[in-house]
């Protein structure tokens, strides 16, 4: 490939590698939903719908925009393996990775500019998904300077931190279908305190997972532990372990931040270390109960 087209291809062929296209599923069922709902009377009256083909074109730029995220958040995780392949950055370099995220970003607002239909529909879905970029920036950086405070945050603050993280990505999935069936955003749907359930649930799910190991991804197991990134289930530890039990957890950190564990050795024993004071502070049950009230909880928001 010359040096003019490698970026677009390399991020072309990223976005079809793998993953599991949930939030353009939720634009999708959100439209379809709600076209059925609306009925066949005010669905032929009403220009302010489009055609389910526009919607799935502007359902891909929410995936393009989470392949753009998942680009930088390697980088800043240092993960090192994304859908059994290695990251972008590692696998060309961060600078590089860093410009093909960024091509991302651009390539998903360009196509939300060029949807057909009128142009309040597509300032509104642009208004949509900016406003989510933002708070999702806002999300992760709450997170990066989590990882470097002397202060351990709690799991209350963690869960907090979660849903600036992940919830406005599930927002703007659901609120842009909502938008694309025809309803304008200030239609009285309790879409916010929805998806700030769904994404919060969905965080700490994901944080039990990653105890099972992810063979799609490659992670290690217990990947957050050995790359220094507290969840909440760090912060469930800390707040039921006792003094000694915390302190030990504590030295895990300190190990894993230095660099000493990068051996099959050294790795297995912080897996098992931590693994046992996970359950010796409940963590992996209370985890698996904050998913449940989650899962309520966004049920609640719909009835």
């Amino acid at each position: 490939k010359d040096s003019l087209s490698i970026t677009a291809h390399v991020a072309g062929e990223f976005l079809g590698r793998g993953g599991k296209f949930l939030r353009p599923f939720v634009t999708l069922a959100a439209f379809d939903a709600l076209r059925a709902d609306l009925g066949a009377e005010r669905q032929d009256s009403d220009s302010s719908a489009v055609s389910r083909e526009t919607a799935r074109a502007a359902a891909v730029s929410i995936e393009i925009f989470h392949k753009a995220s998942l680009v930088h958040d390697d980088i800043e995780d240092g993960d090192l393996a994304r859908y059994g392949r290695p990251t972008i950055h590692v696998e060309h370099g961060t600078p590089a990775a860093i410009n093909i995220g960024d091509y991302l970003v651009g390539a998903g607002y360009r196509l939300i500019a060029g949807l057909e239909g009128p142009a309040s529909l597509r300032s509104d879905l642009l208004t949509i998904l900016s406003d989510a970029h933002v708070r999702l920036a806002r999300g992760q950086g709450a997170e990066l300077w989590w990882r470097n405070v002397d202060d351990e945050v709690t799991a209350a603050e963690s869960l907090e931190i979660y849903g600036l993280k992940t919830s406005p990505a599930f927002e703007a999935a659901v609120a842009m279908g909502i938008r694309l069936a025809g309803l304008q955003p200030h239609d009285p749907l309790p879409v916010t305190r929805y998806s700030l359930h769904v994404g919060t649930g969905f965080q700490v799910l994901n944080d039990l997972k990653d105890w099972q190991g992810d063979l799609e991804n490659d992670r290690r197991v217990a990947g957050d532990v050995l790359g220094g990134r507290p969840t909440v289930m760090w912060a469930l530890a800390l707040e039921n372990l006792d003094s000694d039990g915390c302190e030990e957890l504590l030295r895990i950190k300190v190990a894993c931040s230095n660099q000493q564990n990068e051996s099959r050795e050294g790795t297995a024993a912080a897996i098992q270390t931590a693994r046992r004071l996970y359950r010796r502070a409940g963590v992996f049950s209370k985890a698996a109960a904050i998913v449940a009230n989650e899962r309520k909880l966004a049920a609640d928001a719909i009835k």
